[in-house]
């Protein structure tokens, strides 16, 4: 029988760098300087405007591109 299935995922904290959001940022991240380089498990690169900053734990954090972000996550809740 062929049945179809949903991928489980766990709930994450995200935030979306708008640009002017730097404050708001840095508090997710819990960083403490003006050059925000988040590892995004690939490469390192610096955060663009509109990608997201998914919190995977509370010191590990990874930037996703807008178009990715919003194919694989949906808000639950604010």
């Amino acid at each position: 029988m062929i049945k179809q299935y949903m991928r489980k995922s766990p709930k994450f904290e995200a935030i979306q760098w708008d640009g002017t959001n730097l404050d708001e940022l840095k508090r997710f991240t819990n960083a403490d300087g003006c050059n925000m380089l988040v590892d995004d498990f690939v490469l390192n690169r610096p955060m663009r405007v509109n990608d997201y900053i998914l919190k995977i734990s509370d010191d590990v954090f990874c930037v996703i591109k807008p178009e990715a972000f919003e194919q694989e996550y949906t808000v639950i809740a604010k």
